[in-house]
């Protein structure tokens, strides 16, 4: 499973031919199946028209690059009719709001995950809450209602799910406490065990200068002996310098976490830029092939309007930028 902004800017190799056959720049998402169902590649010959890529043709995904058996696996534009209408649809899902299916907002969608095990379907979605209000977390596929080009409508008892967060390693046990040794009988003063309160069996001689064995004590002739009290660590204390010791290397990985997020954000954005600057420069001065209007009616170009930056601009604020670049002609 991979975030969608893990697969954008990813280098395409081809298996057979061992070669990079371009980057992902974006993808076309049939949002009646919900699923990524092609990847748009840039493959730096914008000219020659847009290239695609069945989501079902991908062998892989890693997190270097992914993989196809063959160069054939990427078509044009043309040669897959239905890519035409899924654009136009314009659905994106990252940025939409969330809404449950009687009106209530939950918030709008900050991510999507794709299973990149399968053919491309939409395995949930991540909800950031409106104005920091609700609960932030993943919305799996099977609560989502609808895919829409403004809204994403879930079931009315969809709430988002805090994703689950790495494995941390138990706290060490305590140490057992050490044994008590079970002290002997408890010699005199002289070092010799006193059996002078050892009865003597009637009629027997004892030796003046002779000791009696002493006889095996019994339990009962054992003093009593009460356990030392011994200090065993918690797991969690210790000294201010020791919990320093253990909390800096988390710090540590937090702060390379955090690094490695911004460096993977950053460089689909800029894949994305250098993708749209070269489109532009291939659209200035061309002409529009039909009228581009808005779902309300505004017409962002009419047929046979010269290609200008402002054009641009108007027809990306619109959503059109797509529609329009695909209706061009010299």
């Amino acid at each position: 499973m991979k975030r969608s902004e893990e697969l954008l800017g990813l280098s395409v190799i081809s298996i057979e031919d061992g070669k990079e056959i371009g980057r992902v720049s974006d993808f076309v998402i049939n949002s009646a199946k919900g699923m990524v169902e092609f990847l748009i590649i840039d493959n730096g010959y914008r000219y020659m028209g847009i290239k695609i890529l069945p989501f079902k043709m991908v062998e892989g995904v890693g997190e270097y690059a992914v993989t196809i058996l063959s160069s054939t696996s990427i078509t044009d534009l043309s040669d897959e009719p239905e890519v035409n209408g899924l654009l136009e649809k314009n659905v994106r899902v990252k940025g939409t709001k969330v809404l449950t299916r009687k009106g209530k907002l939950i918030g709008s969608v900050s991510e999507f995950l794709i299973d990149d095990g399968g053919e491309g379907k939409i395995s949930g979605c991540e909800v950031a809450p409106t104005n920091n209000t609700g609960q932030s977390g993943i919305i799996p596929a099977d609560q989502i209602v609808t895919f829409g080009k403004d809204v994403v409508v879930v079931h009315e008892d969809a709430m988002p799910t805090p994703p689950s967060s790495p494995d941390t390693p138990d706290p060490p046990d305590p140490p057992d406490p050490p044994d008590t040794p079970v002290p002997p009988n408890t010699p005199d003063s002289s070092g010799t065990p006193d059996t002078s309160s050892r009865p003597s069996s009637p009629g027997s001689k004892t030796s003046p200068t002779t000791k009696s064995v002493p006889s095996t004590p019994t339990a009962s002739d054992l003093p009593s002996v009460t356990p030392a009290k011994t200090n065993i660590p918690s797991a969690s204390s210790g000294s201010p310098e020791q919990q320093e010791a253990e909390e800096q290397p988390e710090t540590v990985s937090q702060e390379e976490d955090k690094t490695t997020e911004s460096a993977d954000k950053q460089e689909p954005s800029q894949a994305a830029k250098l993708f749209e600057e070269r489109q532009r420069k291939y659209l200035l001065g061309r002409k529009a092939g039909k009228s581009i209007e808005t779902e309300s009616g505004e017409v962002v170009a009419e047929e046979g309007d010269i290609i200008t930056n402002e054009l641009l601009d108007k027809a990306k604020a619109a959503g059109k930028f797509t529609e329009l670049s695909m209706n061009t002609r010299a």
